[in-house]
């Protein structure tokens, strides 16, 4: 099983270190000039996050395994951080390829309690809906993507949702889905052709 736009969350993250790498993120400082001085206190947002970025980067070095271990010191380290969010998405791909669900599942769950972006939040909600039909919970990942707007996502949430009432049994319901996941993608290359052969695959 491989999560959903997991080389598109690589590329993500290349792009975002590219163009955010060495920024500072501005805060409320009201009071910090005072104590610090204002010069002093970007000059140490800035190391601050170069060296959080330098952390991120040497994670890539790890092979699967020793990634999800410091991952999750990484994480601890640097909880409000996009590099944590990047770093979580990234573990839950290396843990199912490692057939690690739980570690996968925890990653997806850190990022859909933590992530400050709706966009992280959505994908990491799909990418455990998946983790729980992969682990034959269904009903689990019915409820992780029912009643969601899925904004941008409208198409996966609603092909994974067909996905998982297709394993539970519910043919019906499963049509319902692909067939309005065939109608959002009507536009998407591949896509419509993928639906097509989905509901060929329900028979009736």
């Amino acid at each position: 099983m491989d999560l959903t736009t997991e080389q598109d969350e690589a590329e993500l993250v290349k792009k975002w270190l590219r163009e955010n790498g060495h920024s500072v993120v501005l805060g409320l400082v009201i009071g910090i000039s005072g104590i610090f001085g204002w010069k002093y206190y970007q000059d140490y947002r800035i190391t601050q996050n170069q060296q959080t970025a330098k952390n991120f980067a040497q994670l890539g070095n790890l092979d699967n395994t020793e990634y999800l271990s410091a991952k999750t010191r990484f994480t601890q380290d640097n909880p409000d951080s996009i590099y944590a969010v990047n770093a979580n998405l990234l573990g839950a791909a290396k843990a199912v390829k490692l057939k690690d669900f739980g570690n996968a599942g925890k990653s997806l769950t850190w990022v859909m309690q933590n992530a400050k972006s709706m966009g992280f939040r959505l994908l990491a909600r799909l990418n455990l809906a998946r983790v729980e039909i992969n682990a034959g919970n269904y009903d689990i990942a019915i409820e992780l993507l029912e009643n969601t707007t899925a904004e941008s996502f409208a198409v996966q949430y609603a092909m994974t949702l067909g996905e998982a009432y297709a394993k539970k049994g519910d043919l019906a319901k499963a049509r319902e889905l692909y067939n309005k996941a065939q109608i959002l993608a009507v536009q998407i290359p591949g896509v419509s052709q993928l639906m097509e052969m989905k509901l060929n695959n329900l028979g009736g």
